[in-house]
């Protein structure tokens, strides 16, 4: 959970980024993410956002 948390702030800070671009500009590899485990996050934010 706080792996989301910290990316949808993130996403409010930069909200210019581009969905495909998110992997780049959130520096994911550096923070030990991969692109799948990326996706699965925001897949998770947004079934959070979701009525």
């Amino acid at each position: 959970m706080l792996a989301i948390a910290m990316l949808a702030e993130w996403m409010e800070e930069n909200p210019e980024v581009e969905a495909e671009k998110i992997y780049e500009k959130y520096n994911a590899r550096r923070k030990g993410f991969s692109r799948p485990e990326i996706r699965f996050l925001l897949t998770q934010l947004a079934n959070l956002t979701d009525p």
